[in-house]
C-alpha cells in the first residue's frame, strides 16, 4: 500500500481543514470590501481601522505558498481517488531526479 492511500484520511482532513480557513479568509475579504464600499462617511479613524483590517486579510491571500499547497494537496488526493480502484499508476513530479 502506498504512503498517501495509508495516510489519506489524515491528509484529507488537514487539506479539508486548510481550507476551510482559507474560505474563511475569503469570506472576511469580501465583508471588508463590502465595509469599503459602503454609502457610509466613515471618519479617519473609522477608515483607517477598516483600512488596515483589509489589508491584513489580503496580506494572508497573498501567501503563495498557502495557494500553492492547497492545489498540489488537491491533485493528489485526485489522483489517489483515481487510483482507489486497485490499479497502481507512478507519477513523475516536477522537478524531481528524472526530468533530466
Amino acid at each position: 500500500m502506498a504512503f498517501w492511500q495509508e495516510n489519506l484520511p489524515f491528509v484529507k482532513g488537514f487539506f479539508d481543514e486548510r481550507s476551510q480557513k482559507f474560505f474563511e479568509l475569503m469570506d472576511r475579504a469580501e465583508a471588508s470590501i463590502e465595509q469599503v464600499n459602503a454609502d457610509k462617511i466613515y471618519t479617519s479613524k473609522e477608515f483607517k481601522r477598516i483600512k488596515d483590517n483589509f489589508m491584513n486579510i489580503v496580506k494572508n491571500l497573498e501567501r503563495q505558498e498557502v495557494r500553492d499547497w492547497l492545489s498540489s494537496t488537491k491533485d493528489l488526493l485526485m489522483e489517489e481517488k483515481k487510483n482507489a480502484d486497485g490499479t497502481v499508476e507512478i507519477v513523475q513530479r516536477k522537478g524531481s531526479k528524472d526530468d533530466d
